[in-house]
């Protein structure tokens, strides 16, 4: 078993694993996956991916579908997928789970339980009507929006920025008033 980047830090944050789904709408659209994933941006929760569920993200997104979408961020699908493999923590293991009808769905599942995940987080019908797998809750992103915990980290984000911005003002504010 070999762990990615997993750093002191990331062991005392919430661990997810985002599915492929997530991950696609979070790189192009607005809305819950992108807020789950604005998150693990902020260094409030750590993502797990796995080499092969980072494939996957390069195969989808080498369909011709998303080639507008791809354009109008500017990106190739390797800086799109780049960006989540930068996000996350990479693992690889030699668990297996023959669960889902879909293999793509099994990894997320085997990153899971490498990881000992404290949440699943899909957008995928498949996973999500499991519910829960070996004790890990399996969300839609809106539902793990709103979890407590989840809720509170946000609210966290939201006021740092917001002193980031008031700090920088302030700074022009003092510059200008002394010139």
């Amino acid at each position: 078993m070999s762990r990615g980047r997993q750093s002191a830090r990331d062991k005392m944050l919430m661990k997810i694993v985002a599915d492929l789904n997530v991950m696609v709408s979070a790189l192009f659209w607005k809305g819950a996956p992108a807020a789950v994933i604005a998150l693990v941006e902020a260094q409030q929760v750590a993502l797990f991916t796995r080499p092969e569920m980072l494939a996957e993200l390069e195969q989808v997104l080498s369909r011709e579908k998303f080639a507008a979408h791809l354009a109008e961020q500017a990106w190739v699908v390797s800086e799109a997928v780049g960006k989540f493999a930068l996000l996350a923590t990479v693992v690889t293991s030699n668990v297996r789970v023959n669960l889902c009808r879909d293999p793509e769905d099994n990894a997320v599942l085997e990153c899971a339980l490498e990881v000992n995940a404290d949440y699943i987080v899909s957008g995928d019908k498949d996973l999500l009507v499991l519910r829960e797998f070996e004790g890990i809750p399996i969300l839609s992103p809106a539902q793990f929006l709103r979890l407590p915990r989840v809720r509170w980290l946000r609210l966290n984000v939201l006021l740092c920025r917001f002193l980031k911005r008031l700090h920088l003002t302030k700074k022009t504010i003092t510059i200008s008033t002394l010139t």
